[in-house]
C-alpha cells in the first residue's frame, strides 16, 4: 500500500475501515450508500412471483392502467359499469399486475482482486459496493441473494426477503473477503467468474437483476459465454474495479520490478523504454477488450476507482440504476 508515494505526500484515509479489512462494522456503515444505488426494475424483465414491482403484464393488481372495450375471458368483476352505460358497449378495467424481482450481487474475490495501491484493496471497495447494493435491494423490498467466487470455492446465498436476506448476504462477504486475505500466495485463482455465473445462471430466478462485481482481469471466452448465458433471461449490470497503478505502472515505476503470479518469479524492466512501451500497450489493449467484452453483455456498465471513497464516485455518477425499459 502506498509504497510509491514520498513522504512529503499526504496519504488519502479511508472512510470505511482500514482500506485492507473488512468488517460487519464497515458493511453496516454502507447503509449510507443505498440512496446512490437507488436499483429500478425493467419492466420486461420481471419474476414470477407477486410483489411490489409493476410489470407489463395485465391483471388484477392494485394500479391502473387503462380501460378498454370487454374481451371473452376479461373478470366481469372489472367491469366499468359507467363507460359501459355511456357507450353502449361493455368496457372493463385493466390494471398493472404488481411482481417481485429478486437481486442478486456475483462477487469476485479471487486473487487479482488482492490489490491496492493507494486508499483501498480492490476486493475491500467490491465488499463496499456489493454492501451498498445490498441496502438498496433491502430499502426497496426486494429479496436479494449473493454467490462469492474465492480460492476456497463458491459460496452462496439464495434470494431472501428483507433483514433476513440483508443479514446473510453481508455475513458472506466478510467471511468471503477473510478466505481473500488468508489464502496463501501460491492459491492464484480458485473458482473462476465462469463457473459462479453459470452457477448463478442454474439457479436464479428468471427476471432477476444481477450486479456483477468484479476487475474481470480473467475475462476469457468461458467467461463471457457465462455471462452473456445469464443475461438471456435476466438484467444485468457490470461494476469493473481497478487501480490506477495498475494502469499507470510504466509511469510511476521506471525500475527494475520483481514481480510473480504466486509461484514464479520474474523481473519487468521498466527502466527500458521499449519495455514501457509495450507494457503501456498491452494494458491499454487488455483493457479494451475487457471494455468490448462488459459492451456485449450489459448496457449498464460503471468502473468503480480503489484508489477514491466508493461515496464520492457514486455521487459523480449519479443514481447508479439500470434505466426502466432497458436490459
Amino acid at each position: 500500500m502506498n509504497w510509491w508515494r514520498t513522504s512529503k505526500q499526504q496519504l488519502p484515509k479511508p472512510d470505511l475501515g482500514d482500506g485492507v479489512h473488512v468488517s460487519m462494522e464497515d458493511l453496516l456503515a454502507c447503509q449510507k450508500l443505498a440512496g446512490l444505488l437507488a436499483l429500478r426494475p425493467d419492466p420486461r424483465n420481471v419474476g414470477r412471483r407477486h410483489g411490489q414491482y409493476l410489470s407489463r403484464m395485465k391483471g388484477r393488481g392494485m394500479e391502473f392502467s387503462e380501460v378498454r372495450v370487454y374481451q371473452q375471458g376479461d373478470d366481469i368483476r372489472a367491469i366499468d359499469w359507467r363507460i359501459t352505460a355511456r357507450t353502449g358497449k361493455p368496457h372493463t378495467k385493466l390494471y398493472d399486475e404488481e411482481r417481485e424481482r429478486p437481486i442478486f450481487i456475483l462477487l469476485d474475490l479471487n486473487a487479482s482482486m488482492k490489490f491496492g495501491a493507494s486508499l483501498y484493496l480492490k476486493s475491500a471497495q467490491a465488499c463496499y459496493l456489493a454492501a451498498g447494493l445490498a441496502w438498496s435491494a433491502f430499502s426497496g423490498g426486494d429479496r436479494i441473494g449473493i454467490v462469492t467466487a474465492t480460492s476456497s470455492g463458491l459460496r452462496e446465498v439464495p434470494a431472501r426477503p428483507r433483514r433476513q436476506g440483508l443479514t446473510a448476504v453481508l455475513e458472506t462477504i466478510v467471511e468471503s473477503h477473510q478466505q481473500l486475505l488468508q489464502a496463501p500466495p501460491e492459491q492464484t485463482l480458485g473458482s473462476s467468474l465462469a463457473s459462479a455465473a453459470e452457477h448463478l445462471r442454474r439457479h436464479a430466478h428468471t427476471g432477476a437483476l444481477i450486479a456483477v462485481i468484479s476487475d474481470f482481469q480473467h475475462m476469457d471466452d468461458a467467461t463471457r459465454q457465462g455471462l452473456s448465458l445469464l443475461k438471456r433471461h435476466n438484467q444485468v449490470m457490470t461494476f469493473q474495479l481497478y487501480d490506477p497503478l495498475e494502469q499507470q505502472l510504466a509511469d510511476v515505476c521506471q525500475h527494475d520490478l520483481c514481480i510473480s503470479d504466486g509461484s514464479n518469479t520474474g523481473n519487468l524492466n521498466l527502466s527500458n523504454k521499449t519495455v514501457q512501451q509495450n507494457y503501456r500497450q498491452f494494458i491499454e489493449q487488455r483493457q479494451r477488450m475487457r471494455t468490448d467484452s462488459l459492451s456485449q453483455l450489459s448496457r449498464h456498465q460503471y468502473q468503480i476507482n480503489a484508489a477514491v471513497s466508493l461515496e464520492q464516485q457514486l455521487q459523480q455518477h449519479g443514481q447508479v440504476s439500470p434505466p426502466e425499459g432497458a436490459s
